[in-house]
């Protein structure tokens, strides 16, 4: 099914997602990172780029901007470049094997490239560059070049040349280009070209090739190729070629030696080169440097000049920039800092916390974007350390009174109060890292007790020491060393709070620390030691005392009342490794592998339903961490990709039932409705449906289903009118009710 969806004045056709299973999504929103600008084109009045985190559009003349990411009807998210074909429409291909075109009117369409030769299962192709050509597109990927027609079937793949000229099979094709009636193809091994009308592109026998040393070609890893003058012209990882064919075929260096180039552009006359030395011009002898005022660290991705005489260009960690007034001004989207989110915690107003490794760390709050890192996080401040030393943030927890406690890898302990940053390492605690290197304390992991002690490790230190306690009250630490009276291994990969215990997993096992209410005293702790000696990737407790915690070997859990360890069997959609676990207000168990997001029973340990790209905007497969906010049922994801963010409708019920809902109300059976859902209803509870005049329809346990099929216990299909639902859950009931319009 498609619905089509204006924004900005751009139609989108949006495919609508079918959920498996019986959880609903309200709603799914996506944050990424768009600030890696891989390519960018110029359209009509838009600079359209390619990004790491979804396609972005700017509009100068009114500074406007438009992101499109999965959310919006995109197949894929992570974008290396774009195009624009002779009829006007946009063309963006990704890492994931996904082309794009979006059409002038806005309508998206998107087409799966994908390799079978290998086997039975179809291998997703890498897509470097486009380069329009008429009624088809040439794409450079990671098998060679393709042929696709645009307007054949609907648009398709014709043929791919695997083998061009002598170079390897399947060598990675990173950027081409159209001059005159050849197709040139650069390689990072060097550098093909054939008659772009050839109907035999598989052919290698019709591609003429050049390596490294042929015909002077002393570089041959090739990143551009343009047309100056007739002329080839070619941009390596070392320098600026042109290709001569008389009186004899040679490959001649024009400049920039030493530099590498990432795009050779030709406008009006004139040849631009970006490099990772910056911005210059060829005036056919020399190469004049541009100003690089504003222009972070002078590094281009690509560059492009619109019709205006504009010199826009895309950098690796700041977005677009624009060459405007003689000064480059850059023109960066909100997000988080970065798209790998390894750690997320919320805070007591709401905001999403959540670390990225070596970018710092991000906040969510009401719709806006703040990030902290080495720059920005008050240096000269009051805390002990002055700021964030690092940015290598990599956990995170959220005390009672809203400090904000993260754990740096490298960089030891930090704390946030709202206003200043405060830092501890092995000059100001008795923490500290590696021997030989005590300024390197790795903190893998913090949490925050119900006392407000935090908790933070010190990973494969080979003195001994697990962690510390600190009493943020009076900054006293106690240390924990490995020994007979705690555990034997020092490396621990995740801490889980709750009351008087301390769960502390490591890469050979989960144990647990009874520390009796008082942290900073050890006398009285009592361990229990290997009772699991699976690696602890995350640990979660539901509401009824069981512990779960994650494995690359799979799910756990911990029963309270007979203290065993079992493995859940994961559903074959997400089988793998699983990263992260959660609980929501219902009890169901959230589990994030590296194929995808499960949603799990706790109770029955049946499987309610599953996420994945395939049948989700969910970003990436591989989920990284969970946290779920209890209250609004809302689920936060973090991926590689960026931030899911999943309404999943799931909230926890009131003491007495007095919260009870149904969805949709009215359910209008004859708009497509085929179920009603039942809101903050306790797992163990019974729902009854009744008539308004007191006959029961059907009955059935909300652990089986938190849907009604609008069928009576006949399995025959209801009449329309106003019904009413009783839960019943121990002594507690609740009573809710709702139309039905055939």
């Amino acid at each position: 099914m498609k619905r089509i969806i204006r924004i900005s004045g751009i139609v989108l056709a949006v495919s609508l997602w079918s959920m498996p299973g019986i959880l609903r999504a309200t709603s799914w929103t996506n944050y990424t990172n768009t600030n890696e600008v891989r390519q960018i084109s110029i359209a009509s009045d838009k600079v359209w780029q390619a990004t790491s985190g979804g396609v972005v559009a700017y509009t100068p003349s009114s500074e406007g901007i438009l992101k499109l990411t999965n959310t919006d009807g995109l197949g894929g998210i992570d974008f290396r470049c774009v195009e624009v074909d002779t009829a006007g429409n946009l063309w963006f291909g990704t890492n994931d094997g996904w082309l794009t075109r979006i059409e002038d009117s806005g309508m998206i369409a998107n087409y799966p490239i994908r390799d079978s030769s290998g086997g039975f299962f179809a291998r997703e192709v890498t897509l470097y560059d486009i380069e329009a050509d008429g009624d088809r597109l040439w794409i450079a990927n990671d098998l060679g070049v393709s042929k696709f027609s645009i307007y054949s079937n609907g648009g398709e793949i014709r043929d791919t040349a695997r083998k061009l000229g002598n170079m390897e099979l399947e060598e990675d094709a990173v950027c081409l280009s159209l001059i005159g009636n050849q197709l040139w193809v650069g390689t990072a091994r060097g550098i093909a070209f054939i008659d772009k009308d050839n109907q035999n592109i598989q052919y290698f026998g019709f591609w003429r090739s050049f390596a490294a040393g042929d015909s002077g070609l002393l570089n041959a890893d090739i990143r551009s190729i343009a047309s100056y003058h007739d002329t080839v012209i070619v941009g390596t990882a070392d320098g600026i070629y042109k290709f001569e064919t008389s009186p004899d075929t040679l490959w001649t260096p024009i400049g920039l030696a030493g530099q590498q180039i990432r795009k050779l552009l030709l406008h009006n006359d004139t040849l631009y080169a970006a490099s990772n030395g910056g911005i210059y011009r060829y005036d056919g002898s020399n190469w004049w440097g541009m100003p690089l005022t504003g222009f972070p660290a002078g590094l281009a991705t690509d560059i492009a000049i619109d019709s205006s005489g504009g010199l826009w260009a895309g950098t690796r960690l700041s977005g677009l920039a624009g060459y405007i007034d003689s000064v480059w001004t850059i023109i960066s989207i909100p997000g988080p800092a970065s798209n790998v989110i390894p750690s997320i915690a919320i805070d007591s107003t709401g905001a999403v916390w959540m670390t990225h490794d070596a970018r710092g760390l991000s906040r969510l709050e009401n719709n806006q974007w703040t990030t902290f890192n080495v720059s920005n996080s008050d240096p000269d401040g009051p805390g002990p350390l002055l700021g964030l030393a690092t940015n290598s943030a990599v956990d995170i927890d959220i005390a009672a009174d809203g400090n904000i406690w993260v754990g740096d890898w490298g960089g030891g302990l930090y704390k946030y109060d709202h206003v200043s940053w405060y830092h501890w390492d092995y000059t100001n605690c008795p923490m500290f890292g590696v021997p030989g290197y005590p300024e390197y304390w790795a903190a893998s992991a913090v949490a925050v007790d119900d006392s407000g002690t935090v908790w933070v490790t010190s990973l494969d230190s080979d003195s001994g020491l697990v962690m510390g306690a600190f009493d943020p009250g009076d900054s006293t630490w106690e240390r924990y060393f490995t020994g007979p009276n705690t555990v034997s291994l020092n490396q621990v990969t995740a801490l889980y709070s709750h009351g008087n215990t301390l769960w502390v997993g490591m890469t050979e096992g989960l144990h647990r620390l009874d520390f009796g209410g008082t942290p900073m005293l050890q006398s009285d702790d009592s361990w229990q030691n290997d009772i699991s000696l699976e690696f602890v990737s995350d640990i979660a407790l539901d509401p009824f005392g069981s512990l779960w915690f994650g494995s690359p070997t799979g799910l756990y859990r911990l029963s309270p009342g007979t203290g065993e360890v079992r493995q859940v069997e994961l559903l074959p959609e997400i089988a793998g490794s699983v990263n992260a676990v959660a609980s929501d207000g219902v009890g169901n168990i959230w589990v994030g592998t590296v194929a995808g997001l499960g949603v799990l029973r706790p109770d029955t340990t049946i499987w309610r339903t599953y996420y994945t790209t395939d049948n989700s905007p969910l970003l990436n497969n591989e989920v990284i961490d969970l946290e779920i906010d209890i209250v609004t049922g809302i689920v936060y994801i973090g991926t590689n990709k960026g931030l899911s963010i999943f309404e999943s409708g799931v909230e926890p019920p009131s003491d007495d039932l007095s919260n009870v809902a149904a969805y949709p109300n009215p359910v209008n059976i004859a708009a497509g409705d085929g179920a009603v859902y039942f809101k903050r209803i306790p797992v163990d509870a019974i729902i009854s449906i009744y008539t308004v005049g007191g006959d029961l329809v059907e009955s059935f346990p909300f652990s089986r289903q938190d849907y009604w099929n609008l069928k009576n216990s006949k399995g025959e299909s209801i009449a329309g009118g106003i019904y009413i639902f009783l839960v019943e859950s121990g002594n507690k009931s609740g009573v809710g009710k709702f139309a039905v319009i055939k």
